[in-house]
C-alpha cells in the first residue's frame, strides 16, 4: 500500500547509514542517494527527460558515480527491454567519466585509483587494469569483496546492517532481472 511504502521510505531515510554522511561535516556523497533514487523513480515512470536530468546531477556528485548509472542502465537494457534508453545512459556516463577522469589527471590529483582498487590493479595500468582483473581471475576479484582484516567480518557486517533494516526485501523478487541493482 502506499502507507507502507511511504513508511518504509521514511525508516530508510531514518537509517544511520544513510544519514551519517550529514552529521559530521559535509561531504558529496549526502546528494548521492537522492539523485540516483529520483533517476531511478523517473526510470520506472518511463519520464525520460526529468530521469536524464537526474542521472547528470548524479554524475557531478563524483567521479567514480558513473559505474551506478552503468548498473542502472544494464538493468534497463535487460529488464524493462527499452535498449535505446539503456544504450544513451550507458554511454553518456562512460563518456562523462572519460571527460572528468581526463580534467582530474591533467589539473588535478588523478582519481586515486591505487587507494580505492590498488588490490585489483594489475601491472599499475589503472582502472583497465580493474577491468582485465575481473575478466581474467573473476574468482580473486570475488574473495577481494570480503577480505579484510578479521577474516571479511566488516565487510560481512557492513552488509547486514545494509540489508537487515531493510528486511532483506531487495532479494524477495521472481524477477532475475533486479539482481542486476
Amino acid at each position: 500500500t502506499n502507507k507502507a511504502t511511504a513508511f518504509v521510505a521514511l525508516l530508510y531515510m531514518a537509517y544511520p547509514a544513510v544519514t551519517a554522511g550529514c552529521t559530521y561535516d559535509f561531504h558529496e556523497n549526502c546528494f548521492l542517494l537522492p539523485l540516483l533514487m529520483w533517476t531511478i523513480l523517473f526510470m520506472e515512470k518511463e519520464r525520460y527527460v526529468p530521469m536524464a536530468i537526474m542521472a547528470l546531477l548524479t554524475l557531478m556528485v563524483k567521479e567514480d558515480v558513473f559505474i551506478y548509472l552503468i548498473i542502472l542502465a544494464v538493468f534497463i537494457i535487460v529488464s524493462k527491454k527499452r535498449a535505446r534508453v539503456g544504450t544513451i545512459l550507458f554511454a553518456g556516463s562512460l563518456v562523462y567519466f572519460v571527460i572528468a577522469y581526463t580534467i582530474l589527471s591533467k589539473f588535478g590529483l588523478g582519481i586515486m585509483d591505487d587507494s580505492r582498487y590498488g588490490n585489483l590493479i594489475y601491472n599499475d595500468s589503472g582502472l583497465i587494469g580493474v577491468v582485465r582483473t575481473i575478466f581474467v581471475n573473476p574468482s580473486y576479484a570475488l574473495t577481494q569483496l570480503f577480505t579484510t582484516e578479521g577474516l571479511g567480518v566488516g565487510k560481512i557486517k557492513y552488509l547486514l546492517e545494509l540489508l537487515l533494516p531493510l528486511a532483506f526485501i531487495p532479494f524477495i523478487t521472481t524477477k532475475m532481472s533486479r539482481y542486476i541493482l
